[in-house]
């Protein structure tokens, strides 16, 4: 066998080579001893003045006991202690982190924060505000980036009952009382000469699906729950109520934009922060029908947005010929042409603590319809010549002012000039008296032709005191509080019919809800209304107390218990849809209303 002989020169560095992997293995558990001693120091309540350098080989371990005289021995003297800076002065806590929006969305998102927009968001229920006060979260797009399915929504039912005395002599079986449901009153929803007294149905029901960049919404909705009428009302089951989808592009510098595209309305002059106020009407107006609208924000500078939006609405589809005009249709008309609305807003927003916003409207309302001229007029239809529809055309030109002041309460003031031409068939944008069919039968008459002028001016301050009281500690509902509020509003008209010339109406209303208890409050509110400058007989006021039930204080659910009693003047009717002669009019009322949301 051959024998492999290694050469001299090589022995000698594989032996240098394993000495040094040998001292490599030796230093290391001292150098990974040596790093860790500064870290168990720094772990250390007081730290340790004559600490050695990390590079001094030392040999310490946590585990290992140490003989401390011979330490003390071993050990050189030390130098003089270094004075230790007293550490028991409290140290101040770290400031608080800033809050900041998951979502940047133009436009108004109702309960987030404390946006404001120009307009209400088309997600809010299209119902009077909570009564006393109580504010509900209604929903707002998921800030999530993945895709998601939500289900939101609001409902509120009522068992309500008017009575007066029988109209009719009674006879020997027959009570001298008569008790009405729906409630017989001058209080009619959507009137001027509705307060909100009389507390209504509501059930509407949002399903979405999307992101934060693009969400779609499908809604359904009913004033009037069939299984507890003694009656179905096809008229207001809305099955389909809202299709629309909002598209939010990505924030470009300080620019953002989003886009409603859909069959939705968009809603304006809304004196509550979370509704519509303490009367239905909004001051400005809404415009229903399907199509567009923009939002654009642009930052001026830190603390003040530039807000402008923009929208075109058309109807989906005017009513067919030989349509009944009774409430199965909505009391819609077979002469009724398509209507179409353009309207721009601007606004400036100053953000903070309080935020202030202000506002300038324009819209147009118009119709260029010729499918349904008939060859002769229909003398059933006052101030209506069906064998020669003209063009009609409203202008509405509004602004408003908002301010969220924080522990100072929330304050609007609204104020809308509208001026039609012809336009008593149109129907395309509700203005505070409703559209061109209802300005025509209830602000400037029969005979005028769908001709005449409106101007409205609206405000509502609402404040809580517990918030007030509290300031500057922060409160959140979650205690006893007094909210009071007080709204006014004013209307006047000019028209070629001398009934309705110059006739000015006004109202004016104050709750004061007083939240005791988590799951009890007590509330009262008091409303004059003024229908006709004209005739001061037509004036009447209601006071209404009212309990509240909870089951918590800032639960999503209200039960309310009220009773209602109505001064009338001699000559007080219910004007509207509905109306009803003075003779008729019940004067007391009690109910039991309840709401949710989610």
């Amino acid at each position: 066998m051959t024998r492999f002989e290694i050469p001299g020169g090589l022995k000698r560095r594989l032996h240098i080579s394993a000495l040094l992997i040998g001292a490599c293995v030796a230093v290391a558990p001292r150098a990974s001893r040596a790093e860790d001693a500064p870290k168990e120091s720094e772990k250390s309540d007081s730290p340790a003045p004559d600490a050695k350098p990390a590079d001094t080989d030392v040999k310490a371990d946590a585990d290992t006991k140490v003989d401390a005289p011979k330490a003390a021995e071993a050990a050189p003297a030390a130098a003089p202690a270094t004075p230790v800076a007293n550490t028991d002065t409290p140290v101040p806590p770290p400031p608080a982190p800033v809050v900041k929006d998951d979502l940047d969305p133009a436009g108004y998102v109702p309960g987030y924060r404390k946006s404001l927009g120009l307009g209400m968001a088309p997600w809010v229920p299209k119902v009077g505000s909570v009564p006393g006060g109580f504010t509900p979260s209604f929903a707002a797009p998921s800030p999530l980036d993945d895709w998601n399915f939500n289900f939101t929504g609001y409902m509120s039912a009522a068992l309500r009952t008017s009575w007066s005395e029988r109209k009719s002599a009674p006879g020997a079986d027959q009570s001298s009382l008569s008790f009405h449901s729906v409630p017989v009153t001058a209080d009619q929803y959507g009137t001027f000469t509705g307060t909100n007294t009389v507390p209504g149905s509501w059930a509407d029901m949002t399903l979405q699906y999307g992101n934060k960049y693009v969400t779609g919404y499908v809604s359904m909705a009913t004033y009037d729950p069939s299984r507890a009428a003694s009656y179905v009302n096809p008229g207001s089951q809305y099955f389909i109520n809202n299709v629309y989808m909002t598209i939010r592009v990505p924030p470009i510098d300080r620019t953002r934009l989003a886009l409603t595209v859909g069959a939705v309305p968009n809603f304006y002059g809304a004196l509550g922060q979370y509704g519509v106020g303490a009367y239905a009407p909004y001051i400005i107006g809404w415009v229903p029908g399907v199509g567009e609208t923009m939002n654009l924000e642009y930052d001026l500078a830190d603390g003040l947005t530039l807000q402008v939006e923009q929208g075109l609405r058309g109807v989906l589809s005017t009513p067919p010929q030989g349509t009944p005009n009774n409430n199965t249709t909505g009391f819609a008309s077979q002469y009724w042409p398509a209507s179409w609305v353009h309207h721009e807003h601007i606004g400036i927003l100053h953000k903070g603590d309080v935020q202030i916003q202000a506002g300038l409207h324009y819209f147009y309302n118009w119709s260029q319809d010729d499918r349904n001229v008939q060859k002769y007029d229909d003398t059933n239809t006052r101030g209506v010549d069906e064998a020669h529809i003209k063009d009609g055309h409203i202008t509405e030109i509004a602004a408003d002012f908002r301010m969220l002041g924080g522990r100072y309460g929330y304050y609007t003031l609204a104020a809308a000039y509208t001026k039609g031409q012809d336009s008593q068939l149109l129907t395309g944008l509700n203005t505070y008296g409703g559209t061109g069919v209802r300005l025509l039968a209830d602000w400037w008459g029969p005979g005028s032709g769908g001709n005449g002028t409106l101007f409205v001016v609206g405000t509502e301050y609402t404040l809580s005191l517990g918030t007030l009281l509290r300031y500057p500690q922060p409160f959140w509902g979650e205690g006893p509080d007094l909210v009071v509020m007080a709204s006014f509003h004013h209307a006047q008209t000019t028209s070629p019919d001398p009934t309705f010339d110059g006739r000015a109406r006004n109202k004016f209303g104050t709750e004061w809800t007083y939240r005791l208890l988590s799951w009890f409050g007590v509330g009262a509110r008091f409303d004059a209304v003024e229908p006709n400058s004209k005739d001061s007989q037509e004036s009447f006021t209601v006071l209404t107390p009212k309990l509240y039930f909870k089951s918590n204080w800032t639960s999503h659910e209200l039960v309310t218990l009220q009773y209602a009693r109505w001064f009338y003047g001699a000559h007080t009717s219910a004007q509207g849809t509905d109306p009803v002669a003075h003779e008729n009019l019940d004067n007391q009322m009690v109910a039991v209303a309840f709401s949710m949301w989610w």
